[in-house]
């Protein structure tokens, strides 16, 4: 290097957190070893960050070590050891020995280079190089990095135990539904021998499975404590129209679902109480042709969300004008009201020309919290 060189050097500031990372990653996306870069350019200013890196902090530089050794090749980043090891063993020597004195040739190198002797002997860095000091300062970085090392250590053991018991909630959710789909289609073998009650042999069914796709959901995705209760409803009504459709008739349940995350036990009731509406929207609308639509919509506010179901029926037959009643005051209604009321929710019903609609209104409290985009499905 040239003179001019060295003091530019000299004068170059230590590298940022951000230039150090770049340098990093440019060195260890090298497929092959590069020779010895000539002074000033790219890889050479990537090398003296991450040796300047590996020679202040050591213990915390194994990224560096791992970038040089891509970048040199084992021998030269050997060699490369070896100086940064010779510097720092020369540096303490001369701290402990402040008698040694400057050889002829650095003296009359100095005097030829004036700023070259300035920038080294007025130097604002050297008063903090005194080696008990930096001793001590690594010896702290020593310990910091091993109560790192155990913090990690702790971390990856409670994230194992984490994973083990997300994994036995799963197997656990699993053999649930599976159970709950044998007793549905128990209940609905029961029913083929029922005669006029074997509707509520197959309702029963209904409601067994919709408890099933709770714990189908909760297999699949890895929410804790929350559930996304858009897809639920997709996915239940999906096998609702696949049960109640037949050879003469097809339903089509249209969902119109914000995104909402609720709790598995709000979750539970709701699923009940759409089962119910949208069953008995199936049971006593008025479809047109050899089919109807039930329309299904979850909409999210900032005080409470609603579940609606409509259907192109006449509703309930009014007990007297201008009052509506219920269609049925058998289980299912009661069931309805029940679930409503234990997450506090309120049912309006409306009746209008284009047919009938039942909606359910709860507060948020804990229960939900608004995600990005929304579902539209038909099934």
């Amino acid at each position: 290097m040239t003179i001019g060189q060295v003091v530019r050097l000299l004068r170059r500031p230590v590298p940022s957190v951000q230039c150090t990372g770049a340098a990093l990653a440019r060195l260890e996306a090298l497929a092959e070893p590069i020779d010895w870069p000539s002074p000033e350019t790219k890889y050479d200013d990537d090398l003296l960050t991450s040796a300047t890196m590996l020679f202040l902090q050591p213990a915390r530089a194994g990224r560096a070590k791992r970038a040089l050794r891509i970048a040199l090749g084992g021998e030269k980043f050997e060699l490369l050891i070896g100086f940064l090891t010779f510097i720092r063993s020369a540096h303490y020597w001369t701290l402990m020995h402040p008698e040694i004195a400057l050889e002829d040739d650095v003296q009359k190198l100095l005097r030829e280079h004036e700023e070259l002797a300035r920038i080294l002997v007025e130097d604002p860095e050297a008063g903090r190089c005194e080696m008990g000091t930096r001793v001590l300062q690594e010896l702290q970085s020593l310990r910091d990095l091993n109560s790192r090392q155990e913090l990690e250590a702790a971390k990856r053991r409670l994230e194992e135990a984490s994973l083990q018991k997300d994994l036995l909630l799963k197997e656990v959710d699993h053999r649930i539904k599976n159970s709950l789909q044998i007793v549905a289609g128990l209940l609905h073998l029961q029913a083929n021998g029922a005669g006029a009650i074997a509707s509520q042999f197959h309702n029963a069914a209904a409601r067994v499975t919709a408890i099933a796709a709770i714990h189908e959901q909760l297999q699949k995705h890895d929410y804790v404590g929350t559930f996304a209760l858009d897809r639920y409803l997709v996915d239940l009504c999906q096998g609702i129209a696949t049960a109640s459709s037949s050879p003469d008739r097809t339903w089509s349940l249209v969902v119109d679902a914000d995104p909402l995350f609720v709790s598995t036990d709000i979750a539970m009731r709701l699923g009940l109480i759409v089962n119910e509406l949208v069953t008995n929207s199936i049971q006593h609308s008025r479809p047109a042709g050899d089919g109807g639509t039930v329309r299904i919509a979850l909409k999210d506010s900032a005080d409470n969300f609603s579940i609606s179901v409509s259907d192109p029926g006449d509703g309930p037959v009014a007990v007297r004008a201008g009052e509506l009643g219920t269609r049925h005051s058998g289980l299912g209604t009661r069931i309805v009201e029940t679930l409503c009321r234990q997450i506090e929710g309120t049912v309006i019903k409306r009746r209008s020309a284009s047919g009938y609609a039942v909606m359910v209104r709860i507060p948020h409290h804990d229960a939900g919290f608004q995600a990005a985009g929304a579902i539209t499905r038909t099934t």
